[in-house]
């Protein structure tokens, strides 16, 4: 995009292909050239032996990603960034398409379409009717959630959830299917939040994500993730795996309690861990920060806070629980008693340690400020210990310190 031309604050995949502006006509012409490309290669694959099929197969994706990176990295422009991102993220399924893999491309399918729904339905609750309050809200969230999950054939939606699983090692997941599925959460994230952003007018209240507090060191975010993803962990693995809940989808009655356990897990992160959000998914934080960011990626630290602590949390579990799966019990009371266990403990971790840690930090930014103010006051203010006007002093600061 040139300089001076109007951006979309949030453009849709159809803008990538078909953008109106300057620096767009130079990129359609990139663009068919390597459709045209892709066809001939393509036409080479099918008219060839099968012994060159994997090959040219390597090669196409190769050219594509190359394509992708570096039209994103050489562009201003919001449409062609998504565009790019999509079409990178969109490899997996078409690798697995042309070595003949069904079952991953209808995963990928299945991630995609599923986390797009969640993310329209799950996140918009709160700009919609938030306003109503509290209990409106979780309701309306609750209904939201189960529509999403049930609708999409119960999909995993998230990224730490799906390498929990893998390192559980009991839902026979390979390191390909787990990249398959991130790649796909992540596809459907962006286009669920380009989605609301699209139809925030209808929306009482502005359309928001998860974000860390920019107050906190990185640390303290990084292990509000880890244990906010240990703790959801523990309720998916108690409420979605187990033989009280093997039969939720045939049985309305016990598809809706285990819904409504998993809801009041999130909730209670929600509620008592939200120094990064939370976001408890990092396909969910990446895809917010890149729309809400005008198709720009994240910077470094967002993916230690989301990806390698939130996924780091979710494979402490996965890990805990594949012990546990060697043990046998009637209706699985004894896992289900331990992973809740581990999920309170985590809770009371970070309740006793880190929100105390939490709390002082936010109150010596608080003096600090307030010091801040007190120097800059004039000096006959100073003289007569006057408080800087519209200013209140923190938390334990006496009329002494005003000397």
């Amino acid at each position: 995009m040139t300089e001076g031309t109007s951006q979309i604050s949030h453009p849709g995949m159809l803008s990538f292909l078909i953008s109106s502006q300057q620096e767009g006509k130079g990129l359609r012409v990139r663009i068919a050239s390597s459709l045209l490309l892709a066809l001939k290669i393509a036409a080479v694959m099918s008219s060839s032996s099968s012994s060159f099929e994997k090959p040219f197969t390597v090669a196409t994706v190769a050219y594509t990603l190359l394509f992708a990176v570096t039209t994103y990295a050489s562009t201003a422009s919001a449409n062609v960034r998504t565009g790019a991102l999509l079409l990178a993220l969109a490899l997996p399924a078409m690798v697995a398409s042309d070595f003949g893999s069904k079952s991953l491309v209808d995963s990928w399918q299945k991630e995609f379409v599923g986390t797009a729904v969640m993310v329209a339905f799950t996140c918009s609750p709160g700009p919609a009717v938030g306003y109503l309050g509290f209990k409106v809200e979780w309701i309306v969230h609750w209904m939201m959630m189960a529509l999403a999950d049930y609708s999409c054939g119960g999909p995993q939606v998230n990224p730490a959830v799906t390498c929990a699983l893998y390192a559980s090692g009991g839902f026979g997941f390979t390191p390909v299917m787990v990249l398959t599925n991130v790649c796909a959460q992540v596809a459907g994230g962006v286009l669920g939040w380009l989605s609301l952003y699209g139809s925030s007018s209808l929306f009482h209240d502005d359309v928001g994500g998860p974000s860390p507090d920019e107050r906190l060191p990185t640390s303290h975010l990084f292990c509000s993730e880890f244990l906010a993803c240990f703790i959801l962990l523990a309720g998916v693995f108690s409420f979605a795996t187990t033989k009280p809940f093997a039969q939720a989808d045939a049985r309305p009655a016990i598809y809706g309690a285990k819904m409504t356990l998993i809801n009041a897990t999130v909730r209670t992160i929600i509620v008592f861990v939200g120094a990064t959000g939370p976001a408890i998914n990092p396909a969910l934080a990446t895809s917010f920060a890149f729309v809400d960011a005008n198709s720009t990626l994240p910077a470094l630290g967002h993916y230690l806070i989301y990806w390698v602590g939130g996924c780091l949390g979710a494979v402490a579990v996965g890990l805990a629980w594949k012990a546990l799966y060697k043990t046998e019990s009637k209706y699985d009371a004894f896992k289900i008693s331990v992973a809740v266990s581990l999920a309170l403990f985590a809770l009371f971790i970070w309740i006793t340690k880190f929100r105390p840690a939490e709390d002082e930090i936010f109150d010596q930014l608080l003096r600090d400020q307030w010091n801040d103010k007190l120097k800059s006051r004039h000096f006959l203010s100073k003289l007569f210990k006057r408080v800087p006007k519209n200013a209140t002093p923190p938390p334990g600061v006496v009329g002494a310190k005003l000397a």
